[in-house]
């Protein structure tokens, strides 16, 4: 990235002149977003713990866990650890210290933890948990508190299920315009990388681009679709300092729809 901000200010010094033959392929993609509870996990790294009063507690709670870990480990494509511990009843389980102790044992950004608040209740088969969740990466540095878990004996995995809808990422869709010169294969095989989702190679391709032309139209294309590929990177700063450059040897009065739409998703820190 060090080599992306110092080639924005070479190129400033570099003749302006036009080409032709500038098309583009649709790029779509679906952008993972904070889940249901407003909790932004997905370049967290988590652990789950599980404190328990006997055995009983344990297997019903760990089988609903161990399904939450599973499909978590999933859906943000990493792993989760579960921990289980025997129930304190001195702990103070809600407190962002004890959380923060629990933090730096599982060496994880966030961390999950549920202990009984009751007995398990023979005739419904369901025991009530609380469920907290601390993550350390926030400002805000809370504690959050899904009091009264109702945890199934009878269907575990609906449990699971129902806890996941808390916590799973949302999806938005998205669609961005790369740009390329037709009949020319080094533009094309940089576009191809980009829609095969190989960012590394393709904005390399890109700054090589850059290196050798000139070329008014060619230099804003390459740092438009760096500045994509930066901002699917999620590196917002580098993807708007590309994209101001972009604009800038545009040669337009007016902004393209493609440039001002990405433009605003990097203002609200949409990704």
């Amino acid at each position: 990235m060090k080599n992306l901000r110092n080639l924005l200010i070479l190129l400033a010094i570099l003749p302006m002149t036009a080409s032709c033959g500038l098309t583009y392929e649709t790029l779509s993609v679906q952008l993972m977003k904070p889940s249901a509870s407003t909790l932004d996990l997905k370049n967290r790294s988590m652990s789950v713990f599980m404190a328990y009063k006997n055995s009983q507690d344990s297997t019903i709670c760990c089988q609903v866990l161990t399904g939450f870990v599973e499909k978590m480990s999933e859906e943000y494509s990493k792993p989760v650890t579960l921990f289980s511990m025997p129930f304190d009843a001195a702990a103070d389980y809600t407190n962002r210290d004890t959380l923060a102790s629990y933090i730096t044992m599982a060496n994880n950004d966030v961390v999950f933890l549920t202990y009984p608040n009751g007995k398990y209740d023979a005739v419904t088969g369901v025991m009530d948990y609380t469920l907290l969740v601390y993550d350390s990466m926030v400002k805000d540095d809370i504690v959050n508190s899904l009091s009264h878990l109702k945890v199934s004996a009878i269907n575990p995995s609906a449990t699971t299920d129902n806890l996941m809808l808390n916590f799973k990422p949302t999806w938005k869709g998205a669609s961005f315009k790369i740009l390329y010169f037709e009949g020319n294969s080094d533009w094309t095989s940089a576009m191809q990388q980009a829609i095969a989702g190989d960012w590394t190679n393709a904005i390399d391709a890109w700054i090589e681009l850059l290196s050798k032309s000139t070329a008014l139209e060619r230099r804003m294309a390459a740092e438009y679709n760096i500045a994509v590929g930066c901002y699917l990177l999620e590196d917002l700063p580098l993807a708007e300092k590309w994209l101001d450059q972009a604009i800038a040897d545009c040669g337009q009065n007016v902004t393209p729809s493609y440039m001002q739409y990405l433009k605003t998703l990097i203002k609200q820190g949409d990704r």
